[in-house]
């Protein structure tokens, strides 16, 4: 083998370095730097340090370095792009990577992008994340990013500050479908369809659910509170929670329950009772406000008195409920004793029943053994005391009355009234209608000495019907007056009436009618009194 060893080899004329015009066989081996104004064919083996120019073909290997050292995108396919079917492991570049083919693909996951700008499409079989996605902002498209689903409109997009949306959806004929506002609120102009529930934020055991076909629930603290089934009926989940804790509030009758029930005891306490029969409320008033508003044919809602007796010693105020009800048919409220017999229930301060219709008491001796107990019904129709109750009076009042009935219609009064020989008279009636309809069968008896009042009296319109006994009063029944003289007229319709003892059996007053189909008057100093403008028949 022959060598030439040689400091510096130039051609015949020393203008340059030899040229090879056929080749050389075996190449050549060189330790130290080439340098040459171009290489043509394959360079195989490692490149250390800077290339400047072109490189045309392939790059098999890793490339370490600056690709480009120019200063903006147009011009690095002039200043050192990587060309068509450059390939190799790793590339790490310390500037912008600019690739201009029509489609580029990415076979691997991307897990860190400051930014990407791509004048195209971008189409992804995963998930796009980090950063940010610039779809090529202009003042026609307003779009911040878009993401397309092979159609002429982005099925999905970002727009610009101002523009009415964080991200929006169109459909194919791009019209808007649902929108993201950056304070966080959400609008669809179609259907938002969910499999189950809607949980509320940071309190995941309340939620809105669809738990059926056709059924719609919600639940609070983790547990079903209320439902509206495939029927249409609203079911609350159970009946010691649905009861109203006001008077204004709605209350519904709970599912199978015909006779929802709330219970008052004397032992009974409204704070920390909850209207069961074994922790019953105190008042009637409480109870009151805590049964069924609304109710539907046939149902009774009931308040049952727990005990021997009961007592009435502050004035309540019974409000609303029961519109359309009726005493005979239903809808009704009862108010009555737990065990089925009559209770002793000591009134002793007002009771009023205000706006109820269909309301019925049973089983109740009221004895007013105070100066001011007294029921007050106002706005009470189609409502009814029963045979089974009584009143008895104890006790002088300043005024007389007991029982008071304003704007009452088809008001049936069927409660026994006795007054004790202990008690006097005060002010007016002991019963007094003001522009009522009253009607039923029941006796007023004073025990003892003559009451110096009348027992009845109908002024202002009402009509009184029906079989009232009255025995032992100053006046049986007085029509047109009760006290003041300020009251306007009356009329009666009575069959079957006994008026007895009585200074005075009937005394018509300011333009009142008594129609009698059958009174009798025993014992009584006159009969009848009819002042100018009344008259009976």
């Amino acid at each position: 083998m022959s060598r030439i060893r040689a400091d510096k080899l130039v051609n015949r004329v020393g203008s340059g370095g030899p040229k090879f015009p056929n080749g050389v066989a075996d190449g050549f081996s060189v330790t130290g730097i080439v340098t040459a104004t171009g290489f043509s064919g394959p360079v195989t083996g490692n490149v250390t340090g800077n290339v400047t120019g072109n490189v045309t073909g392939n790059v098999t290997g890793n490339v370490t370095g600056n690709a480009d050292t120019a200063t903006s995108a147009t011009t690095a396919t002039t200043a050192g792009a990587l060309g068509s079917g450059a390939t190799g492991s790793d590339l790490t570049l310390s500037g912008n990577l600019t690739v201009n083919g029509t489609t580029t693909t990415i076979d691997t996951a991307v897990t860190a992008v400051d930014s990407l700008a791509v004048d195209g499409n971008i189409t992804s079989g995963g998930t796009i994340w980090g950063g940010t996605v610039d779809g090529g902002v202009s003042a026609t498209t307003s779009y911040a990013s878009r993401l397309y689903n092979n159609s002429a409109f982005p099925t999905l997009y970002a727009k610009n500050s101002g523009n009415g949306g964080l991200w929006q959806g169109v459909n194919s004929s791009g019209t808007q479908t649902s929108k993201i506002n950056s304070d966080g609120s959400v609008s669809f102009a179609g259907d938002v369809s969910i499999a189950d529930k809607i949980i509320h934020t940071g309190d995941t055991n309340t939620a809105i659910r669809f738990p059926a076909a056709d059924t719609f629930a919600v639940e609070t603290a983790g547990s079903e509170a209320l439902r509206i089934d495939a029927d249409g009926d609203l079911i609350q989940a159970n009946q010691t929670g649905h009861w109203q804790t006001n008077g204004t509030d709605l209350c519904l009758i709970s599912s199978g329950e015909n006779t929802p029930t709330v219970y008052v005891s004397d032992s009974g306490n409204d704070s920390t009772g909850d209207g069961t029969t074994s922790n019953p409320y105190r008042t009637l008033n409480k109870a009151w406000y805590h049964i069924p508003r609304v109710y539907s044919f046939n149902h009774s809602p009931r308040i049952l008195i727990k005990g021997t007796s009961y007592t009435v010693d502050t004035t309540h105020y019974c409000r609303g409920g029961g519109s359309g009800g009726n005493w005979q048919y239903g809808p009704a409220v009862d108010i009555k004793s737990e065990s089925g017999s009559q209770i002793d229930v000591y009134l002793r301060s007002t009771l009023n029943f205000e706006s109820i219709d269909g309301l019925r008491f049973q089983n109740i001796n009221f004895i007013c053994d105070a100066s001011g107990g007294n029921l007050i019904f106002t706005n009470c129709n189609r409502s009814k005391i029963y045979t089974s109750c009584d009143m008895n009076i104890t006790a002088t009042g300043g005024w007389s009355y007991r029982v008071q009935y304003n704007m009452c219609s088809g008001f049936t009064d069927e409660m026994d009234v006795t007054i004790a020989s202990t008690a006097s008279s005060g002010l007016g009636a002991v019963i007094v209608a003001y522009n009522s309809y009253i009607d039923g069968t029941r006796s007023i008896t004073k025990t003892g000495a003559q009451f110096g009042q009348a027992a009845v009296a109908i002024v202002n319109g009402s009509i009184l019907t029906g079989q009232w006994n009255v025995n032992n009063f100053n006046t049986g029944i007085r029509l047109g007056l009760n006290h003041y003289g300020a009251e306007t007229g009356g009329s009666a319709m009575l069959n079957g009436v006994s008026l007895l003892n009585c200074n005075k059996g009937l005394d018509l007053y300011n333009n009142s009618f008594v129609r009698k189909y059958s009174v009798t008057f025993t014992g009584t100093t006159t009969n009848e009194v009819s002042q100018t403008g009344s008259f009976t028949n």
